[in-house]
């Protein structure tokens, strides 16, 4: 576990390791001596130190309870061995050293606090304290403890023209939009040429920067066509207020690539432009197709075998789906099949920077992906959200006792049916611009096999029927609110089946053809409804998932059509623009389904 706050070790070890980086790090220009204190058993002290004409960083990590002078005598023993490594200097050779090499190597170090040298017997914990001066030869550093500290950055391993770029930042001590960010892309031959012959040599060499060009400054970079075959480099420098840390400055080892050019979704943003105005909000819902589900054999042999793998890839099928999901401008944005680290490395924070925050339920025990409902602030606020696994609530909600017992009288049915660990994501949203007003959005991803459609049925049913449940208590207990419910996803099940018939009339009776999909496990004398009035918000579109083996409509959003009316659906992609390269994904198109977007508008 990192210990240092300043952590050049982690930061060396993180971004050196790694094997599609190089890294650097440097102290600013004040010479700060950075200290990690905090609860854990452990301190750790981060400083520059001048070795020949390298600024060169150390990190030392050490027992709290151990006293300061085990500390210098480290801090001596290593930079001495780095001070003679570098001037060639063998041990046995010391007493053939200079006087000023040998006063060097002497390295004199002491901590003082307000004009008074600490007592180098005191352990760490009791000696470090802000304000204090760390001497080191003839160094002296200002002492800061738990300064703001970048733990770890990375770059992506593709990079696209056209594509925004967004670095994975770890911090400690602050927050990542407190840092500042620098780009710089490599020069070209010319470019160098022309900068030497007017001496514009960069002055921040000391870091790598005289072979580039500050290209921009912020969270993000986007590089156009003219970049293509340059690498970048990211500085960051990270704040908490006015307390300046550590910069990390890194360097992509891959270099910018051509784009796809224009995507069908970018067509979708000419609809999107703004931010929907008052009393209406935008809503997305979409399916962006996990990595964990496309990057394996079968997903590239069978499912996609048409799309070249360099295309199906997570690294080249982000920077897509991040543009496409921005464009938007949607105040809520439901996905399925969002990848855990995706979402927490990237995609939060990417939405947070431009104001939208999120929360996400992952799929079972760690099946690595689930569920995101993402809320514009300035539209909404979330009140309350969780999560519930479907089979659960069958088995221990006393609301589906009934439901249960009956599912239980074909134990083959039920058996596989409880082997199933859908889950139903829910959030509780207050509109800021009417504050009597809410929304309560469900978000599910239902069963896929074709074979399954009693099974869907039955998840559909004890998702809009827990909603209805909430939506109930949610009313009793925020009775100044006015509540609409709304529940989307990926339903795995054309309108054609019971789900969307449930969803519509609010009832499926027992002579249902789902309910015998599978022979082996057909329901009898089942039942299932709700009060609930919805509509289908972009209504049945031809397809919503469209691959060489399947094409239908299996993505919906249903809404109450008694407190809120469609006001918009941005068109769908045209069929020749799905088809142009066989099916979907591909270069242009992200994911295997067609994201929905529409416009929904408070009916008072």
């Amino acid at each position: 576990m990192l210990k240092s706050f300043c952590s050049a070790t982690f930061a060396y070890r993180t971004l050196f390791s790694c094997k599609f980086y190089t890294q650097f790090a440097r102290m600013l220009s004040t010479r700060n001596a950075a200290v990690r204190l905090d609860d854990s058993d452990k301190i750790s002290l981060s400083f520059h130190y001048k070795v020949n004409e390298n600024e060169r960083l150390f990190t030392f990590n050490r027992n709290k309870d151990e006293s300061l002078n085990v500390l210098f005598d480290r801090m001596r023993q290593n930079i001495i061995q780095k001070l003679t490594r570098r001037k060639k200097i063998k041990r046995k050779e010391a007493e053939d050293l200079t006087p000023s090499d040998a006063a060097e190597f002497s390295l004199p170090i002491s901590l003082v606090h307000e004009n008074v040298v600490v007592d180098e017997t005191l352990p760490h914990s009791s000696a470090w304290r802000d304000g204090s001066i760390l001497k080191v030869g003839e160094n002296e550093y200002d002492v800061i403890v738990n300064a703001p500290v970048v733990k770890s950055l990375k770059l992506p391993k593709c990079l696209l023209a056209g594509f925004d770029i967004y670095p994975i930042v770890v911090v400690d001590f602050c927050d990542e939009d407190e840092c500042k960010y620098f780009w710089y892309k490599r020069r070209s031959q010319l470019e160098k040429k022309m900068a030497k012959a007017s001496n514009n040599e960069s002055s921040d060499s000391s870091v790598g920067h005289g072979g580039w060009i500050l290209a921009a400054e912020g969270f993000s970079y986007k590089p156009d066509n003219g970049d293509i075959g340059r690498q970048v480099k990211l500085k960051c420098v990270p704040f908490r207020g006015d307390v300046e840390g550590v910069e990390v400055v890194l360097e992509s080892k891959g270099v910018i690539e051509a784009g796809p050019g224009i995507c069908p979704f970018e067509e979708r943003h000419a609809f999107t432009k703004d931010v929907t105005e008052s009393n209406s909000f935008r809503f997305v819902s979409y399916n962006i197709l996990a990595d964990l589900y496309a990057d394996s054999d079968h997903s590239r042999t069978v499912l996609f075998p048409y799309c070249p793998p360099n295309y199906l890839d997570f690294n080249y099928r982000k920077h897509l789906l991040i543009k496409e999901l921005l464009g938007y401008n949607g105040d809520i944005i439901c996905l399925q099949e969002v990848d855990k680290k995706f979402y927490t490395k990237t995609l939060s924070k990417v939405m947070k920077m431009n104001a939208v925050e999120g929360v996400f339920h992952e799929k079972g025990e760690e099946s690595g992906e689930g569920l995101a409902c993402f809320y514009r602030k300035s539209k909404f606020e979330l009140i309350t959200s969780s999560s519930v696994t479907l089979c659960e609530c069958v088995d221990k909600d006393p609301q589906f006792e009934k439901l249960k017992q009956q599912l239980k009288q074909n134990e083959t049915f039920y058996e596989r049916f409880m082997k199933r660990k859908t889950i139903m994501q829910y959030a509780l949203l207050r509109s800021t611009e009417n504050q009597n007003k809410a929304v309560l959005v469900g978000n599910t991803h239902l069963y896929f096999h074709p074979d399954s459609d009693h099974i869907r049925l039955i998840q559909s049913s004890v998702c809009i029927n827990f909603l209805e449940h909430l939506l109930q208590l949610y009313s009793l207990k925020h009775r100044d609110l006015t509540i609409s419910p709304l529940l989307c996803g990926d339903f795995n099940s054309c309108p054609e089946f019971g789900v969307y018939k449930l969803m519509i009339t609010g009832f499926v009776d027992d002579d249902s053809e789902d309910w015998s999909s599978n022979t082996e496990e057909a329901l009898k004398d089942v039942q299932v409804s709700h009060s609930l009035s919805l509509s289908s918000a972009c209504g049945t579109p031809e397809y919503t998932n469209y691959t060489p083996t399947f094409s239908g409509c299996l993505d919906y959003i249903f809404y109450d059509n008694v407190n809120l009316k469609v006001e918009e659906v941005i068109p769908f992609p045209s069929h020749e623009q799905v088809t142009q390269l066989t099916a979907i994904p591909n270069a242009l198109f992200p994911s295997d389904h067609l994201a929905l977007v529409t416009k929904l508008k408070w009916n008072c």
